[in-house]
């Protein structure tokens, strides 16, 4: 849905771009905006382009009638040419002043030319590159914009802006730029439910989890975590049961088929190896296809994981829950919210 279709034209707009964070965190950053959206009467236009999705919003998620009809138009899918229009509007922080188009493509160098590693961001190739390399979007004014875009990655310490939310605007614009997580995801769920073929690919895979089934989920790939615990722990509690698994980390599949034989363990996704890599991050080299089949099954394994009747989580060795399993818990929580999302 394109800026020149939503609300008024001459009303305010809010863009959200949550920064290269997974699921749960975007979903955080979203509420955010909303609410800002909502106490500064704007428009809020939600880009995640650059987030965990590397998709378009709306192929995930539609706006409940209510959230339709309600104060805060929203659009899920902004487009160049939005940009376009986005970047000749006066805009706080006055950082992304005429280069909201900088922020799609400085994520995309960092996570494609440099694939994500810190050593390569910090070199005098990975600076060079962002004058050459082919990015979306392509850029409109030759060499010139690319030098501007030069300076703008290269220096990223000297860039000062403060949040966007902490006070009223009175600019056109105001662009949040962010990544951090928290509870406030299940607010942003709450707005939506799935699309039809999400909700499709949801309901399918409860067909073969059944009416009464548990599950335990793991992360770890970035996040290390202690299944070998969590593993005893079903052993005791769960032996003759249905139990569902779900990890970003195909070796706990296979260990947990092996350590858990008195119960009957089963899957819904597939789950590749990764190397370490979390899967937020595995979207950026990948096709638009791949993209959204990693994405659904994301979703899926979510979903299912809150319609068990006992959730399991493994414990990190260090830190706290992933976003994702703090989602996953506080959905087991929300059958209601579950309900909503799957169209019941």
């Amino acid at each position: 849905m394109s800026i020149t279709k939503i609300g008024d034209p001459e009303q305010n707009v809010v863009l959200c771009v949550p920064r290269w964070c997974g699921l749960n965190d975007t979903l955080v950053q979203i509420w955010f905006a909303y609410q800002f959206a909502l106490n500064d009467e704007r428009r809020l236009m939600i880009d995640t382009r650059v987030s965990g999705f590397w998709d378009d919003l709306d192929n995930y998620l539609v706006p409940t009638p209510t959230t339709e009809g309600g104060p805060v138009p929203i659009s899920m899918r902004v487009t160049d040419l939005d940009i376009n229009a986005l970047n000749r509007m006066q805009t706080f922080p006055r950082l992304y002043q005429g280069r909201v188009d900088f922020m799609q493509r400085e994520i995309y160098l960092r996570a494609v030319v440099a694939d994500n590693q810190l050593r390569l961001q910090r070199s005098i190739a990975f600076v060079t590159r962002a004058l050459f390399t082919r990015m979306p979007p392509q850029f409109p004014h030759g060499i010139c914009r690319r030098m501007q875009f030069l300076l703008f990655v290269g220096f990223p310490k000297r860039r000062k802006s403060s949040h966007p939310f902490s006070s009223p605007r009175e600019q056109e614009l105001v662009v949040h730029h962010l990544s951090g997580g928290g509870s406030e995801s299940l607010g942003t769920l709450s707005l939506f439910t799935l699309t039809p073929p999400l909700q499709d690919a949801v309901l399918k895979a409860l067909d073969v989890c059944g009416d009464d089934f548990d599950a335990i989920h793991v992360r770890n790939t970035d996040i290390q975590s202690n299944y070998e615990e969590i593993f005893s722990d079903a052993r005791r509690r769960l032996p003759g049961r249905r139990v569902l698994v779900c990890s970003d980390d195909s070796a706990v599949i296979a260990a947990a088929h092996k350590q858990l034989s008195e119960s009957h363990v089963f899957t819904v996704t597939n789950t590749e190896a990764t190397s370490g890599s979390p899967l937020h991050k595995l979207g950026s080299g990948r096709s638009p296809e791949q993209r959204r089949l990693l994405n659904f099954n994301m979703i899926v394994d979510l979903l299912c994981l809150a319609k068990s009747r006992e959730l399991l989580i493994a414990t990190p060795k260090s830190g706290p829950l992933s976003g994702y399993s703090a989602l996953a818990q506080a959905l087991h929580r929300r059958s209601d919210v579950v309900n909503q999302l799957l169209g019941k």
